[in-house]
């Protein structure tokens, strides 16, 4: 995080369901959630994002929203079961969102072959909505807004209409909402220009190994004698975590005890 100051990191629950939800419009239903009983009979509660794995992007001035960065943590397991459950938990979410990176992190580079492959059969490779309908829902609740006609819109309309406007900042689109409302240019031509700005369904994902002890991130560690030679995967890529982000943790401890 010192490294790359510039990145917005979503690190709590409220956080990260005000992003997608209130900035990008996204339904709840479309997030990760788990139900817990509560202590008074039939009372539940939903949480959201329990699993609490690092979630950032890059904030810029585009008219779509930034590609969110997702992560999973190896637990140190012997399958990748933890692995399939995580990607069918975030499968909605990532449905719904046009463009995403996913990072697989690591103390061992044993699954990252077999990740990856996981990774692309259940990522999604065409997004659930048409951009050209999605742009003239936002055009038509915009204007009912204007018109303080807000009795005719929902909460969750008016919910859409927040992220959308967020989404939908450049100005070639600001520029075909007056002539569109006021009969000046057909929607056809609004539909050709949504579909032609609207971001391709883009899924990445690339593996980082991390330096340190196995045991931050490791549930059981193996014994050393069992422990076989592993073989390193290639094609790991550059890693994400820059030297910044790679102190020798410990070493200033180290130093004192030397002295």
């Amino acid at each position: 995080m010192l490294a790359h100051l510039d990145y917005r990191y979503l690190e709590t629950e409220t956080e990260k369901v005000e992003y997608f939800c209130k900035e990008l419009g996204i339904s709840k239903e479309a997030l990760p959630a788990k139900r817990y009983a509560g202590a008074i009979r039939e009372k539940t509660t939903d949480r959201y994002f329990v699993d609490k794995f690092p979630m950032f992007f890059v904030p810029d001035s585009s008219s779509f929203s930034p590609v969110v960065t997702f992560s999973f943590v190896d637990p140190g397991l012997l399958s990748l079961a933890s692995f399939d459950t995580h990607l069918l938990d975030y499968s909605s979410l990532f449905s719904a969102v046009p463009q995403m990176d996913f990072i697989y992190i690591s103390t061992r580079p044993t699954h990252f072959e077999a990740a990856h492959k996981l990774f692309s059969a259940m990522a999604p490779k065409a997004t659930d909505s048409d951009p050209a309908m999605e742009g003239l829902r936002y055009f038509h609740f915009r204007d009912l807004w204007e018109r303080k006609l807000y009795g005719y819109l929902t909460i969750d309309q008016i919910e859409f209409l927040k992220g959308a406007k967020e989404r939908y900042r450049d100005p070639r689109i600001e520029s075909l909402y007056r002539p569109f409302n006021s009969g000046q240019i057909p929607a056809n031509v609004v539909i050709e220009q949504f579909r032609k700005l609207a971001r391709k369904r883009e899924a990445s994902f690339r593996t980082e190994l991390v330096d340190g002890q196995a045991a931050l991130f490791e549930a059981n560690l193996p014994s050393r004698k069992g422990r076989k030679t592993e073989t390193q995967v290639n094609g790991v890529g550059e890693a994400t975590f820059r030297t910044g982000f790679r102190p020798i943790f410990g070493a200033e401890t180290q130093k004192v005890e030397e002295n």
